[in-house]
């Protein structure tokens, strides 16, 4: 599948600032490195469920993406959304091998920029991308933290009301 270019899109978040979302591309790898590298600690530790993750494949996760198995998406801030511009977010997703239908969910997003609005942003394009390329009827993160707004997240992302489980898997 070609760079879905018509995914680019300026969001404004709850605090007033702007960033540019787009989907991930292959020459992103150095920046969305530097962007793990500097994560805290903790945000590490909740999005890689470890303190001492293999980062090299983390970004191949990350930014080797196909828009159909596999899709991604960087936020930036800065620099017009060029590449390697300030990534402030990463999210993504990978259908599972046996079943196409199901998708394991990843978000990573800065410190500084958590609790203004931009999981949810990223989180209804994911969902959005996800049911053009084909449809996923569960989206499932592993991501330890209070789900419930994640959760809410999954019933806003396209307006329709879904069943939610505690592990965050959410079915239309």
């Amino acid at each position: 599948m070609a760079y879905p270019r018509e995914r680019e899109a300026d969001v404004v978040l709850r605090d007033g600032s702007t960033v540019h979302v787009r989907p991930v591309r292959a020459e992103d790898a150095v920046a969305v490195h530097a962007f793990f590298q500097g994560l805290s600690p903790e945000s590490i530790a909740l999005r890689f469920f470890s303190g001492f993750p293999n980062l090299d494949m983390a970004v191949r996760w990350a930014t080797e993406v196909d828009y159909e198995r596999r899709y991604g998406l960087v936020a930036t801030s800065g620099g017009g959304g060029t590449e390697g511009s300030g990534i402030v977010a990463h999210a993504g997703w990978e259908r599972q091998p046996d079943r196409p239908d199901r998708a394991e969910v990843a978000f990573a997003i800065a410190d500084a920029m958590q609790g203004n609005g931009l999981g949810t942003i990223l989180l209804g394009q994911l969902a959005e991308a996800a049911a053009e390329a084909a449809p996923v009827l569960t989206i499932r993160s592993r991501k330890a933290v209070d789900r419930r707004t994640l959760v809410g997240g999954f019933a806003a992302a396209d307006g329709t009301p879904r069943s939610c489980s505690i592990f965050a898997t959410c079915s239309a």
